[in-house]
C-alpha cells in the first residue's frame, strides 16, 4: 500500500534545461549585506529555478544548498509563480522587467 503526503514545497529534478531567461536578483539581508539569487526561467517545462550565486550570476559552490524549483506560467506578457499559499502571483519584477526588454527588442526587430 502507498502513502501519499500532503507535503507544500519545491521539487528537486536532476536534468538539465536550457535557460529562455536569467537575471540575478539581490536580497538584502538582515545585516545589511546582499545575498544574490540567480533566477532561470524555462517556458517549454513551466518551471523557475531558483539558486543562489555570486553577483556576476555564478551559482555559488561554497554554498550546500540545492537550487529551488517552482512553476511559473506566462499570463499576457507577465511571467507568475505559484506560491503555496497565495497562488498564481507575478514573479520577481526584475525577471518580468527583463522578459518586456526581449519581447520589445524582438517587435523592433520584426518591424525591419
Amino acid at each position: 500500500m502507498s502513502k501519499q503526503f500532503n507535503r507544500k514545497g519545491f521539487v528537486t529534478i536532476k536534468k538539465h534545461f536550457p535557460a529562455d531567461l536569467q537575471v540575478v536578483v539581490a536580497i538584502p539581508k538582515y545585516n545589511n549585506e546582499l545575498e544574490y539569487t540567480l533566477l532561470s526561467l524555462v517556458i517549454a517545462e513551466s518551471i523557475i529555478v531558483e539558486e543562489p550565486c555570486t553577483e556576476e550570476g555564478i551559482p555559488d559552490g561554497k554554498l550546500y544548498r540545492e537550487p529551488r524549483y517552482g512553476a511559473c506560467r506566462m499570463n499576457d506578457d507577465i511571467i507568475e509563480i505559484c506560491h503555496d499559499e497565495l497562488g498564481w502571483i507575478p514573479a520577481d519584477e526584475k525577471l518580468n522587467e527583463a522578459y518586456s526588454n526581449i519581447l520589445a527588442e524582438k517587435a523592433l526587430l520584426e518591424d525591419k
